[in-house]
C-alpha cells in the first residue's frame, strides 16, 4: 500500500522560516547582552585609569558560527591578562561582568527557543 504524502514542501519551508527567525533572534539577545557587558565591565572596572586604555579596550562581541552563537567579553590591551589574573584578581572585570549577566541571558535564550 503506498502512502502519499503532500505539503511536505510546505512543512520544510516553514521548518526553514523558523529556524531562520530563531537565529536571527538568538543573534539579537546576544547582540543586546554583548553590548550590556561592555557597558557593565567599563562602569564597573575595579582599577582606577590612568591612560584610559583598558577601559576603551574592553570590547563586547558575538560571534555567529554554523553550529553556536558564542557572546563574548575581552580586553584589547596586551596587559589585561595581568589585570585579570594578577594581584590576587583584585584588578578582574571579566567573569564578574559574566556572573552579573549569565541569569538573564540564559532566561532570554530559553524565551526565544520557546518561542514566548
Amino acid at each position: 500500500m503506498l502512502v502519499r504524502l503532500t505539503g511536505m514542501n510546505n512543512v520544510l519551508r516553514n521548518l526553514n522560516t523558523y529556524v531562520n527567525n530563531t537565529v536571527k533572534a538568538l543573534e539579537s539577545v546576544s547582540s543586546d547582552y554583548a553590548k550590556a557587558m561592555q557597558a557593565y565591565s567599563k562602569a564597573n572596572r575595579p582599577w582606577t585609569d590612568r591612560t584610559g586604555m583598558a577601559r576603551r579596550g574592553l570590547l563586547g562581541y558575538v560571534l555567529s558560527e554554523p553550529t553556536r552563537i558564542r557572546t563574548r567579553i575581552a580586553h584589547q590591551v596586551p596587559y589585561g591578562i595581568h589585570l585579570e589574573l594578577g594581584h590576587q584578581g583584585r584588578f578582574s572585570i571579566l567573569q564578574p561582568t559574566v556572573s552579573q549577566h549569565i541569569a538573564d541571558y540564559y532566561r532570554d535564550v530559553e524565551r526565544v527557543v520557546r518561542g514566548r
